[in-house]
């Protein structure tokens, strides 16, 4: 009878453990979640920095970095060659 409680014991601890680390899973999803919030609440503007070789076909760098810039408006490019 001792045995069986015992065994029944250490399923529950082991249970609770899992369910106490999901749970802090959980809350440092919510706390990222926030954080993007209030980064996008205060327009944080990010700048990309990007060298350039002159072989690359310019018009089709500068296409693609037109549709990048209409799906990241906040986002400065700063091209170099």
């Amino acid at each position: 009878m001792l045995r069986m409680s015992y065994c029944f014991s250490v399923v529950a601890v082991v249970s609770a453990l899992k369910f106490l680390q999901e749970t802090n899973q959980i809350f440092y999803f919510i706390d990222n979640i926030n954080h993007r919030i209030n980064a996008a609440k205060q327009k944080q503007t990010h700048i990309i920095e990007l060298a350039i070789s002159p072989n690359i076909d310019e018009y089709l760098m500068a296409e693609l970095l037109r549709i990048y810039q209409e799906y990241y408006p906040q986002t400065q490019l700063n091209i170099h060659e």
